[in-house]
């Protein structure tokens, strides 16, 4: 008998590390030699808000809310810190521009955090033909520069740059290579502007995702099981989700076939059991989960003697 699981996980410690990256790139940042005052309280702000969501990491239990919140924060201080750390720290565009600017009246460094490249535009396009450089203004212009189209040469800049970003990640190859064939299709600023904080919520959202894959096999370690293949990876662009399967096997030649995603769901098909043993397996599995805690919801379970991926791959479907 053999039976498939689909369910949904939330670690609230896999967040240390997001936190951490967040920490160092803030350093960076925090070096940056013509940060004035104003821009140096957004920093600091980043600063207490990454405080915050480790100050949630660390309580035995956070409600639903605080859940939905944490989520919500580290997509914002996220898309702020990859912003500013790649094109303040990285790239420099933002110091190439800064002779430009004449004016405290506009903090450089929120409008950068928040709309990214496109700030960048908007500013040089306000410098350029002499419009006085303020919020109003700034505010006024970039949705019609976000319209116009890119000469080809910026374009090939920011794509390069986003091409980089992707090849110094921790991203493994195979995502690589489709990240980087999406961004090299990209011909929109609207679509461009986002692309530093996008390629930095998928290298967090690996590295979360493949922590989880550690606690896994380790958990079924010490119920004799071991790695028998290489975890593949995928990039789902429809689900704009990362995917990993891999399988383990034991003694007794049971074979357990998992597929995780970035959206917190994991599925896993236990095969090659005699009788309802695999159902021990499984009770076992999601208890020494929760001892680690680990919250786990069951999704769905499908109960078959003879396994049919065609069908499996039908039934299951994840639940954001």
């Amino acid at each position: 008998m053999s039976h498939t699981i689909v369910l949904s996980y939330h670690d609230k410690q896999l967040y240390k590390s997001t936190c951490d990256n967040f920490t160092n790139k803030i350093k960076e940042i925090q070096k940056c030699e013509y940060i004035n005052q104003n821009e140096r309280e957004i920093v600091n702000d980043l600063e207490n808000n990454v405080q915050t969501i480790l100050n949630i990491i660390k309580r035995n239990y956070i409600s639903e809310g605080e859940k939905v919140q944490l989520l919500s924060s580290v997509s914002s201080i996220e898309k702020q810190i990859a912003n500013l750390y790649n094109i303040v720290v990285k790239s420099n565009k933002l110091n190439s521009i800064i002779e430009k600017i004449n004016t405290s009246e506009i903090n450089k460094f929120d409008l950068v955090s928040k709309h990214g490249v496109l700030a960048i535009e908007t500013i040089e396009y306000l410098t350029k033909n002499n419009i006085m450089l303020t919020n109003e203004n700034f505010n006024k212009y970039i949705e019609k520069i976000g319209n116009e189209k890119l000469e080809e040469e910026k374009l090939n800049e920011y794509i390069n740059n986003s091409i980089e970003q992707i090849r110094n990640s921790l991203i493994p190859d195979a995502i690589k290579i489709d990240l980087i064939n999406i961004v090299r299709n990209q011909k929109d600023i609207n679509l461009i502007k986002d692309n530093f904080a996008v390629i930095e919520s998928k290298e967090n959202e690996y590295l979360r995702l493949n922590e989880f894959m550690k606690k896994l096999i380790e958990t079924l370690g010490k119920q004799g099981f071991k790695i028998n293949s290489k975890s593949v990876y995928k990039f789902n662009e429809n689900e704009n989700t990362i995917e990993c399967r891999f399988n383990m096997v034991n003694s007794n030649n049971n074979t357990v076939q998992f597929k995780l995603d970035s959206n917190n769901n994991f599925s896993y098909k236990l095969g090659n059991y005699v009788g309802h043993a695999c159902e021990k397996t499984t009770e076992k599995l999601i208890n020494d989960l929760k001892k680690l805690n680990i919250e786990i919801e069951v999704k769905n379970i499908k109960r078959d003697y003879e396994y049919n991926e065609r069908e499996m791959e039908k039934e299951i479907t994840y639940n954001k």
